[in-house]
């Protein structure tokens, strides 16, 4: 297996991601120990509901981050497959929804579309923010991951291991479709 260094591309996406859950990460700090930073209504997070909710997203962001490491770092090409399609397969389910609608809702409504409800209008926009560049990045970071380490393309046949650099499917890609 190919465990060469990242390069620029997937370290810069990973970082843009990572940056992104930084501000979410420690929000839900705050509010699992105690702060209503944010919070219009105080009482709303000592709710168990709110604070089991708080916590499992907390636990979500995490393992984003811990996933970001592993598209960067050497230990992340020995993980198995499904240690990191499963929960990449949920982060892309919950964030791709928020990278193609949070901008198409700013456009339409403005930002009125956060105001009101228990939470702080300038939460959302940290938070939803911080969710369209932890996709973006994250989405990038798989990308070139992929492509770097060799076992996620199908190969062709061994009669017809022929490479054909003219049918990548984009430049770097190590995968060599049969004809």
């Amino acid at each position: 297996m190919n465990e060469r260094r990242a390069g620029i591309g997937r370290i810069t996406a990973a970082i843009i991601a990572i940056a992104a859950m930084v501000p979410y990460l420690t929000l839900k700090v705050l509010w699992l120990t105690g702060s209503s930073v944010g919070v219009a209504d105080p009482s709303l997070m000592s709710d168990p509901a709110m604070v089991g909710l708080n916590a499992m997203t907390f636990g979500m962001d995490a393992v984003g981050l811990v996933l970001a490491l592993a598209f960067t770092m050497r230990w992340g090409m020995r993980l198995p497959a499904w240690l990191v399609l499963l929960p990449l397969w949920v982060g892309t389910g919950l964030l791709s929804v928020v990278v193609a609608t949070a901008p198409l809702a700013v456009v339409a409504s403005g930002l009125e579309v956060f105001s009101g409800g228990p939470i702080q209008a300038w939460v959302y926009l940290m938070v939803y923010g911080g969710f369209m560049g932890q996709g973006v990045g994250l989405m990038t970071a798989f990308a070139l991951y992929a492509s770097a380490g060799g076992r996620w393309c199908p190969r062709a046949p061994s009669r017809q291991a022929r490479p054909d650099r003219s049918r990548r499917s984009w430049p770097g890609d190590r995968c060599w479709w049969p004809r």
